[in-house]
């Protein structure tokens, strides 16, 4: 009767190479989603300005007022808000994270009209953009 006692070497390089290729597979996927929340997250941080941006236009008469006056931190976890309070102004958030998106910028910005589009840096890749941003 032939006891088994362990692994033979070659099982267990197999079972290395595996892990490997897995990783190699993975890694790169976990990345690219850290970064697409990333971003998502700095939309979702300015885009709760949106509405009091709104009011304070409508009730001020397009005077000046800063992020405190809409709700909004100078900083947050994952960007670095900054703001035009003219009549056709913007929320900006710099990101913060991933190497990738440090620094880079996303923007809402409201035309004339009062319509509110999305803009994203063109240093960030489109295969990240949130829907609906330029």
């Amino acid at each position: 009767m032939d006891e088994h006692g362990g692994f033979t070497l070659i099982e267990l390089m197999i079972v290395i190479a595996i892990i490997g290729i897995l990783t190699a597979i993975a890694l790169p996927s976990y990345q690219n989603y850290v970064i697409k929340s990333q971003i998502a997250a700095g939309v979702a941080e300015i885009s709760g300005g949106r509405t009091m941006f709104e009011s304070q236009i409508l009730a001020n008469n397009f005077t000046t007022f800063d992020l405190a006056d809409i709700g909004l931190p100078v900083t947050t976890a994952r960007c670095r808000l900054s703001m035009d309070s003219s009549e056709t102004g913007f929320i900006r958030c710099s990101l913060k994270g991933n190497p990738m998106v440090t620094g880079k910028t996303i923007e809402i910005a409201r035309s004339t009209s009062g319509i509110w589009m999305c803009r994203v840096d063109r240093g960030i890749a489109p295969k990240f953009w949130p829907a609906g941003c330029q």
